[in-house]
């Protein structure tokens, strides 16, 4: 199939376009155009004639929306805008999508009680962050859309994912930095806003193909969970980590909060995605950890 994967520069996009790829599919990573001299340049998903002018050209069979903004200072609006943008291009191009593909977000759940531990895909979506709320109407416009133009939509929603080349804001890379920069007396000194924060954690490798399996194959619902399954606390995590780094020195941990965090949705029920695709987390925590520590200790070599 042709597929268009956007957001391919970034973390899960790039894995989900290498992944299709690997399957044998004709894969589009990211929007491009060409300025008059002849160099290309990155399209503007916001920009609505750039885009219809990209997808009429392309003629995708298959979109997988991995673009989007998720940063403090980001304007939200343009995680709804894009996916309306490129959904709106495939009409105005007169083109049939086999599927367009949300990647959704965990966060959307909001506060979910552990009595209501693993989150099901029919859980109430109550996130409140502006992140949260964006991609909340981000499903929103692509149902509506879906419905009016006859497009096959399914929603990915995805827990916490981890893996080698994950950004350096996300935990993991943070706890790395932290652990090889000790003080001058030996001791590693280690910072964590709570160790009994709990989280779905999830190998990118396992996300990028269950994304793949549901931009290409049947499906019976609208919203499927990506995750493991599991819920890891941050002390969990640390050890692990510590761990793989055959750390034999004091360490110092500092929780920056005195209160516990409040309950979301912090393991994914995930049977959808297990009964119709026989898909199931091929890594375990610890192996996705080794990667990430040996990755992350070879590029402090280079």
């Amino acid at each position: 199939m042709r597929v268009l994967v956007t957001g391919a520069s970034g973390f899960i996009g790039r894995n989900v376009a290498n992944i299709l790829a690997s399957q044998g599919h004709n894969v589009t990573a990211g929007l491009y155009a060409k300025k008059n001299d002849g160099t290309e340049y990155r399209i503007d998903l916001t920009q609505t004639d750039e885009v219809e002018r990209a997808i009429k050209q392309l003629s995708p069979e298959v979109i997988i929306n991995c673009a989007g903004v998720i940063g403090a200072d980001a304007n939200f609006d343009h995680n709804v805008q894009i996916t309306q943008n490129l959904m709106n291009a495939t009409v105005v191009a007169g083109l049939q999508l086999h599927r367009f593909v949300v990647c959704g977000s965990a966060g959307e759940y909001g506060h979910v009680s552990l009595n209501d531990w693993p989150v099901k895909e029919s859980t109430p979506l109550r996130g409140d962050s502006p992140y949260a709320r964006s991609k909340i109407r981000e499903e929103a416009v692509a149902k509506d859309l879906g419905i009016k133009h006859n497009i096959d939509v399914v929603i990915a929603r995805i827990f916490n994912p981890i893996g080698r080349d994950m950004p350096s804001k996300f935990l993991i890379p943070n706890l790395l930095s932290q652990i090889n920069n000790p003080k001058e007396d030996g001791v590693i000194d280690i910072t964590v806003s709570r160790l009994d924060s709990l989280r779905d954690y999830i190998d990118i490798d396992d996300v990028a193909l269950a994304i793949s399996y549901l931009a290409t194959k049947n499906h019976k619902h609208e919203f499927y969970n990506v995750g493991s399954g599991i819920a890891l606390s941050v002390g969990e995590m640390l050890k692990l980590i510590l761990e793989e780094c055959n750390i034999s020195g004091s360490v110092k941990i500092t929780e920056q909060s005195s209160i516990s965090e409040t309950p979301v949705a912090s393991q994914a029920d995930i049977s959808l995605l297990k009964d119709e695709f026989s898909w199931k987390p091929r890594k375990t925590l610890r192996q996705s950890i080794k990667e990430i520590v040996e990755k992350y200790n070879g590029n402090r070599q280079n």
